[in-house]
This record gives structure tokens, sequence and C-alpha cells, in this order.
């Protein structure tokens, strides 16, 4: 179901300063800017690698603004993946109880839906694209949890996910491992 990792979400309260930074330092294009309605924000794309940073910041109450509260200054929002089919994934979410919100053709997944292990995601129609920038293309999403295994299957079930889809990890500098 989802197809790979195609974008990252940044809140910020400096939409223009924060992506000033990234243009500089990472060669990322701005492509536009909206509102997202069911995040409570105010939206800038920015292509960079083979997908895209979104940049983030308050439009009134909602998640965004409540995640700015809660730890200040620009931080990693939301991890971002692609999938075949949208629609289907989030009647996936639906019909296992979950509410998702649904927008510009995008689906937004609180960490409650996710499993409620902090990951908070937003899913999109797979587009194919040139990499822009400083990087090919988009890795990988690190979730850090204490039972990485058990949180790995978790998650290969919700999304309809192969476990091969899942690479083992570790990193002795900073005393994880996981997949």
């Amino acid at each position: 179901m989802l197809t790979r990792i195609d974008r990252i979400q940044v809140a910020t309260p400096d939409i223009a300063g924060t992506a000033a930074r990234w243009e500089r330092l990472l060669g990322a294009e701005h492509d536009g800017d909206d509102v997202v309605a069911a995040l409570g924000a105010r939206r800038a794309r920015y292509r960079f690698a083979d997908g895209w940073v979104e940049f983030l910041a308050p439009d009134g109450a909602g998640p965004v603004a409540d995640a700015l509260a809660r730890r200040g200054g620009a931080h990693l929002f939301a991890a971002g993946a692609a999938s075949g089919d949208v629609d289907e994934l989030v009647l996936r979410f639906v019909e296992r109880g979950h509410k998702v919100a649904v927008e510009g053709g995008q689906a937004f997944l609180d960490p409650e839906a996710t499993g409620g292990h902090g990951l908070r995601l937003v899913v999109s129609a797979d587009a194919q694209l040139p990499p822009v920038g400083a990087a090919d293309f988009f890795y990988e999403v690190t979730n850090l949890v204490r039972d990485a295994d058990g949180v790995a299957a978790q998650y290969a079930d919700a999304f309809g996910l192969h476990p091969t889809a899942f690479v083992p990890i570790k990193s002795s500098a900073y005393g994880y491992g996981g997949s």
C-alpha cells in the first residue's frame, strides 16, 4: 500500500526563514503555497530529493499550532509516504475505526491512527519525480520506540506492508537498533 518515503513536513513559526535555509543549504526549490485546513496550517511546498519538503505554519487552531506550542521552533511534524492508491489506504484505516483527514488528495494520519507510537504520517499519491537539490531520494523514517520489532510488525499490518519491506538498522554511536 505504501510505495516509498516521499516527503517530510516541518512545523515552523517562520516559513520564509526556515525554507530559505533549505534553499541555501540543500538546494530545495519552491513549488507553491496553499492552506491545509485539516492541519490548521499555511503550507509552502518545496521540491527536494525525489519528493517534497512541506513547511507548515499555524493558520489558526489545529495540530500544527499545537505542535509548535508543545515543541517550539522549526521541527519535524510528519513523515510522508507515497501510495499507489491513497483512497484504498484511507479505507483500510477507516475500517479499523480510525478517523482520517483527507484533503487535496492527501491523507493525514495522526499518531493515534498509526498505532500510538508517535508516528504522524501524510500519505500522497505516488509520483516519480527527478531529484532536486543535494539529495537523490528520501531513505527512511526513523521512529524511536522501545519495542522496534513489535512496532514494525504493527506498521506492516496497519499499512499492508510485507515484512521484507523493513531493513534492519543498528547504530552503536546512538545506541539503538531496529528496522
